[in-house]
């Protein structure tokens, strides 16, 4: 089955996928994965294999998968607990449809190589339904919240937002969180204004909150605990994955659910476009009825999404 239409499919017990992100479906969970050539494999190689996914679903869940498999084969099938399938499986019993989004990428508002209008029409032209554009919310930068409603229409949308920052994680980097949906007007932060301090006045103002690129900088369990008001880890970095081979968030999300937080992930680029073509490389498909910002943004707290690189499934029974 071509990239892009995996659905429900079967695999040979002898492949080895490059990816991917799995994918739940109503019913038993199904891994979703998407075969690439070799050469796309060195490009992205930092994909997430199927297996990582089957470790993180037996480590979380134990005692709720049936039939568990030691290796992948011709169909990887777990049947989970109802609480669990209904926590994942929800977004696609809903009603509506997926639109194909990327909530992390910057400007020359801050740190990106292109303007706004170069970097919409990238993300057109790649097939995206929605996009935030996410410049530093820095005082260097002019705490920029790029307005992009101009670029909306019948067929793309976009989302108000930015990477917000406050000082600092045990390693004394500064914190690095994804705030979509924030007011234009939002209040820069003081400089002692805390990470968790800055999230929820966020997430107060009604975004959704991604804590991003854990890995990239070393993000600890105890840092991430500490934003009660996340919606969600970063579990891909497009631009952490090629740049610094640091794009996974797996392992942060795997703790955190561990300990009894209610957290989804959501895969982005993060892309800038210093050294070449660093977008559409992980991103995700938010089930709403409507192609609307706030509906989006309402979704995404609720978890009413997947993520991706490459199989995409607006429908499986």
């Amino acid at each position: 089955m071509g990239r892009g239409r995996t659905a429900c499919a079967d695999y040979p017990a002898s492949t080895v996928p490059h990816t991917d992100l799995f994918q739940a479906f109503n019913g038993p969970v199904h891994l979703a994965l998407d075969r690439r050539s070799p050469g796309q494999a060195v490009k992205h190689k930092q994909r997430l294999a199927g297996w990582i996914v089957l470790q993180f679903l037996h480590r979380r869940f134990p005692t709720s998968l049936h039939g568990h498999h030691s290796r992948l084969g011709s169909e990887a099938i777990f049947r989970p607990s109802q609480a669990f399938q209904i926590m994942i499986a929800e977004p696609f019993s809903l009603p509506g449809r997926f639109w194909r989004g990327n909530l992390h990428t910057h400007l020359t508002l801050s740190d990106g190589a292109r303007p706004v209008a170069a970097v919409v029409g990238y993300y057109k032209r790649a097939g995206y339904d929605f996009l935030m554009l996410s410049d530093h919310f820095l005082e260097r930068f002019d705490y920029p919240i790029t307005d992009t409603r101009p670029f909306r229409d019948e067929t793309f949308t976009t989302i108000l937002g930015a990477e917000i920052h406050a000082p600092a994680i045990g390693t004394g980097e500064m914190w690095h969180m994804v705030a979509a949906g924030l007011p234009l007007d939002f209040i820069p932060t003081s400089g002692t204004e805390t990470g968790a301090e800055l999230a929820a006045r966020a997430a107060d103002a009604g975004a959704f909150i991604g804590l991003a690129h854990p890995a990239w900088y070393h993000l600890s369990l105890e840092d991430a605990h500490s934003i009660q008001s996340a919606h969600a880890i970063e579990i891909y970095n497009h631009g952490s994955a090629l740049y610094s081979d640091r794009g996974d968030g797996f392992y942060l999300l795997d703790q955190l659910l561990a300990k009894g937080r209610h957290l989804s992930g959501f895969a982005s680029d993060d892309a800038h476009f210093v050294h070449g073509d660093d977008g559409a490389g992980g991103w995700i498909m938010v089930r709403t009825e409507e192609l609307d910002p706030d509906a989006l943004v309402e979704a995404l707290k609720k978890g009413q999404y997947y993520s991706s690189q490459g199989p995409a499934t607006p429908h499986c029974h």
